[in-house]
Parts: C-alpha cells; structure tokens; sequence
C-alpha cells in the first residue's frame, strides 16, 4: 500500500517542473511520517475514558512536580493539594496508573522516569492517593487507587486509607474498621445522632500492637452530611512515629 503510494507520487514528479516535485517530495514525506509517528494513537483513542482526582499526599519539596503516563509518548501533568481533591483530570484507561516525570529529548518520544504505579480500576471515575511510603527512598512514591463513583463512594461516606504498617481496628456510627496495612474501606452508615439540623456519627480508632492487642487513639463525632464524602489517611508521624490523622471533605 506505501509502496504503490509512493510509486504513484514517483510518477507524478517526474512529469513536474522542478517547483512541482519539490512540493510533491515534502508531500511525500510528510504523508510518510504521519503513517509511522504515534502508532498507538488510534488505539489510544479507542480506549474508554476515566475520571481521574488526585490526593497529593507528600511533602512537594521531595517530589515538585509529576506525570501521568497515558499513553506511549503522551502523559497529563498533575497538580494538587494535600488538603482537598484536584480539579477532574480525563484520560484513556490504562491497565496500570504510571506517575513519574517525562523528560522532553531533543527527538522521538521523551523519557518516562518512574516513581509509583498500581494497577487501574475499570471504574469511571478513580481517586488516586498518592504519598510516600514509610521506608522511600529519595524521591520514591506508592499509589492507592479508589473507586470514587456512585454508589462505591457517594455522599455521606467515609473513605478510610491506612498508609502504615499498622493493622487498625474502628467503628464509625453503625459501620466497622477493619484495615490491613495498604488497605482502605468505604464505610457506609446512618448518623448517630441527629441534633436538630446537624447529624453526627461516633468514631472509635484502635491499632493492633506487636502482640495483637487493640489500643484506642482515637475517639470523636464527625458531623454526618449527604452532601460531602470524607476521606481519611493514616499515617506515622516522620518525627515520633506515633499514628495520626490526616482528614480531607470533599463536598459535591
């Protein structure tokens, strides 16, 4: 098929003025390249696309700035808070999330430099927390990938993330904890307490010692509310080691 493209566009420039096969020439070229550049760019826009929000749980002067890879030569650059969701981000679904640094070259496609990668949900829309581990290295990072659509995690539910190597025992309103290290669970429940036009559930924490002895930290109300998803993050104090509580609202 490129072969007798190319022959039939021989053809036509040998019976052109010099002007003519020049032009026919670049013509040439350019209908060449664009057969081989980005191969995988029809497939790419076959995927289906997802959803994607951040939580940016580290601290940015380790790690500045970050990727998304989604796709051969094509990524997305991600911006963030620690203290709430980002903004939507669309990609086409991957079988695994890859974030990292692209790095432009002077030609082909730029380097990818990785530093964490878990594998995608085939849910259409994701909650990506992405933090360092307890034992990184340099600028390392690890990945939790949540499944943030209707109803997996609607209003009124709290998301809880254990980021630790601590297995953590709870029970909030009428739902129980129960996180291994690297695990999360979406509690769903009524309220507690309804106190006119406020709602509020109890919350209760424990951790499991060395010899699987449950020991309270923690002991609350959180205001209950259709209208906002809470997520939760444990993780150890880099200081004293002790556990704590990074709480995030994101209301809709």
């Amino acid at each position: 098929m490129i072969l007798q493209k190319y022959r039939e566009t021989e053809n036509t420039m040998a019976h052109c003025t010099p002007y003519r096969a020049v032009v026919s020439a670049a013509a040439l070229f350019f209908f060449i390249s664009g057969l081989y550049a980005n191969p995988e760019s029809a497939d790419e826009a076959s995927l289906p696309t997802t959803e994607l929000r951040f939580l940016l749980f580290y601290d940015r002067t380790e790690v500045s700035e970050l990727d998304l890879k989604t796709g051969e030569s094509s990524y997305l650059p991600i911006r963030g808070a620690t203290s709430s969701l980002s903004q939507p981000y669309h990609a086409p679904l991957q079988p695994n999330w890859r974030l990292g640094r692209m790095i432009p070259t002077c030609c082909g496609a730029p380097d990818f430099t990785p530093r964490a990668e878990a594998e995608a949900l085939e849910a259409s829309q994701q909650l990506l927390v992405v933090f360092r581990p307890e034992d990184a290295v340099e600028d390392e990072l690890d990945l939790v990938v949540v499944d943030g659509s209707a109803p997996a995690f609607s209003g009124g539910d709290y998301l809880f993330v254990n980021l630790t190597d601590t297995p953590i025992l709870g029970i909030i309103g009428e739902a129980k904890l129960s996180l291994d290290p690297g695990s999360h669970q979406v509690a769903k429940t009524a309220p507690s307490e309804q106190r006119g036009e406020r709602a509020v559930c109890y919350i209760r924490l424990a951790y499991l010692d060395e010899a699987a002895t449950a020991k309270p930290f923690f002991t609350s109300e959180w205001r209950y509310s259709k209208t906002a998803r809470t997520i939760t993050l444990f993780y150890k104090d880099p200081r004293t080691g002790k556990l704590r509580l990074h709480v995030v609202h994101d209301y809709l």
